[in-house]
C-alpha cells in the first residue's frame, strides 16, 4: 500500500518542466491536481479477478 505524500503536497504543484526533471525520479508516484488543471482522474485498481478495474472501464467506451 502506497503513502500519500504528506501534507500540504497539493499547494507545491508546479508545471515548471526544470522543477519537474529535477524532482521526479524514475518509480515515483506521482499525482495530478485534477482541479488546478482541468483533468479528470479516473483510478481503475484491480481489486480482485471480478473487479477488474481497467476491464470495467474498457465496457463503458
Amino acid at each position: 500500500m502506497r503513502s500519500p505524500a504528506g501534507p500540504g503536497w497539493q499547494h507545491a504543484a508546479t508545471t515548471a518542466p526544470d522543477m519537474l526533471a529535477t524532482t521526479w525520479h524514475a518509480g515515483d508516484n506521482i499525482g495530478v491536481g485534477c482541479w488546478k488543471s482541468g483533468m479528470l482522474g479516473v483510478d481503475p485498481d484491480v481489486r480482485d479477478e471480478v473487479s477488474h478495474g481497467p476491464n470495467e472501464l474498457s465496457l463503458l467506451t
